[in-house]
């Protein structure tokens, strides 16, 4: 029979499919596929900006290569050559910094002052020190210029709190807006100095006249059997020997000098003096140890 449509073509060649249904199952699939994109990508940047996530702790990971810095608080080592440091790194401006600016204003600062220990802020570029007075990140302020020398090396993206030793090495890394920064500050204050590190036994303790007694008690057997024992020494139980030591700011031995009724015996004294360990004092301290 033949087709009563125009040109004698089935109906099917004249009129399209209709595959509406098709094309809506699909867009319903690529809109929820996208969906679900946005959603990731929102995930991601509310645990970038600190309102979720775990917060952003480095222990004893990454080294920052001392530097000289300059801002409106003249020129200073970056981190401070005694002891331990807590330097601020941020971008005044930064609108993903904000809650960590807020963070310091509200208890950051009160927090890190707990601490004790000698606070730097470093601002990326420069910043104006009123304006970083209002967010308590005005405390010995110098400038990053390029970010050359603290923000590029260390990756660092947003506002970030380091406590470095003063080699460098990052000790504890965070930030003011990651809930609990004050208490994880707080917690590892305490833990610097209740439970030193193996570099330096003697934790908090003061360099005071009884704590170098200690160290020497701790030492004295094995120095009376390397130095007074010693068979390639010539045996001399009544040899006094006095050793200046040097102290430095981590505490250990950085120059000595020896005097003594045998030389020999007062070289091996200074040898092993020159190994040891005393508790870290906020600036170098010279003894002067008798034996």
């Amino acid at each position: 029979m033949e087709s009563p449509y125009r040109e004698r073509r089935p109906l099917k060649e004249i009129i399209p499919p209709d595959r509406r249904r098709q094309k809506a199952i699909l867009l319903v699939v690529v809109s929820m596929a996208i969906g679900a994109g946005v959603l990731e990508l929102g995930r991601r940047l509310v645990s970038r900006d600190g309102s979720e996530g775990p917060p952003p702790i480095v222990t004893n990971e990454g080294r920052l290569i001392p530097v000289m810095l300059t801002g409106p608080d003249g020129t200073m080592r970056v981190p401070a050559a005694s002891g331990k440091t807590i330097v601020n790194v941020w971008l005044q401006g930064c609108s993903d910094c904000m809650p960590a600016f807020e963070a310091m204003r509200e208890q950051g600062a009160r927090e890190l002052d707990r601490c004790g220990l000698k606070v730097i802020n470093v601002a990326y570029g420069e910043g104006d020190p009123a304006w970083a007075g209002r967010y308590n990140v005005r405390t010995n302020l110098v400038y990053d210029r390029g970010g050359n020398a603290i923000v590029r090396p260390l990756a660092i993206t947003s506002f970030t709190t380091l406590v470095l030793d003063e080699n460098g090495a990052i000790l504890h890394r965070d930030r003011p807006d990651r809930v609990g920064f004050g208490e994880r500050m707080a917690m590892f204050c305490e833990e610097q100095a209740n439970h030193p590190s193996p570099a330096n036994p003697w934790g908090s303790k003061e360099l005071d006249q009884a704590a170098v007694e200690e160290v020497v008690s701790v030492h004295r057997v094995a120095l009376k059997r390397a130095c007074w024992d010693a068979p390639s020494l010539a045996s001399n139980d009544e040899a006094e020997v006095t050793v200046r030591a040097v102290v430095g700011t981590n505490g250990t031995v950085v120059e000595t000098s020896s005097t003594g009724t045998d030389r020999d015996i007062a070289r091996c004294v200074e040898g092993q003096v020159k190994t040891w360990t005393f508790p870290s004092p906020s600036e170098r301290k010279v003894l002067s140890i008798p034996f």
